[in-house]
């Protein structure tokens, strides 16, 4: 399952062609693993944030990794109608610059990104790409220290 929704970000996404070629490997290494979730970030915001240690792909200072954001209670969609309870986010990363964009999203109504998706967002194009600085102690330095210092992600894996 893991690996079709990587798959599905990474074709869809026009900047991450070049990554296609890095997560491919990794989606079926995660794909093997029911329970892949790595928790970086506890309890801030009221939720849960998980790395794919498996997703995670370095080429020097850049790289990219499939992030789930957990809610503990179910959130409202701005229509004021859905609720969702999670977020699974393909994001790039630039680690000299300590700076991050969403590339891919899709929300969920359950946790673990369970059930269909009520929401998907392609964040690659150029006016939707945002690379932002991470803010000390939040989820984007989480975000940023584990991905920039995960072992073995000085180089593509």
């Amino acid at each position: 399952m893991i690996e079709m929704k990587i798959m599905r970000y990474a074709k869809a996404c026009g900047i991450c062609s070049l990554l296609l070629g890095l997560i491919e490997p990794a989606a079926h290494a995660a794909s093997a693993n029911a329970d892949h979730w790595i928790g970086i970030n506890k309890e801030v915001g009221r939720l849960t944030l998980y790395v794919d240690p498996a997703s995670i792909h370095r080429d020097g200072n850049t790289g990219s990794a499939l992030l789930l954001f957990d809610f503990i209670d179910p959130q409202l969609m701005p229509d004021g109608l859905t609720h969702y309870q999670s977020i699974e986010t393909l994001v790039s990363v630039n680690c000299a610059a300590n700076s991050y964009a969403r590339i891919k999203e899709a929300i969920y109504p359950r946790s673990r990104a369970q059930g269909n998706a009520v929401k998907t967002d392609d964040l690659s194009t150029p006016e939707n790409l945002r690379y932002e600085t991470a803010t000390p102690s939040t989820n984007s330095e989480a975000v940023l220290n584990y991905v920039c210092r995960a072992p073995g992600a000085a180089a593509s894996r």
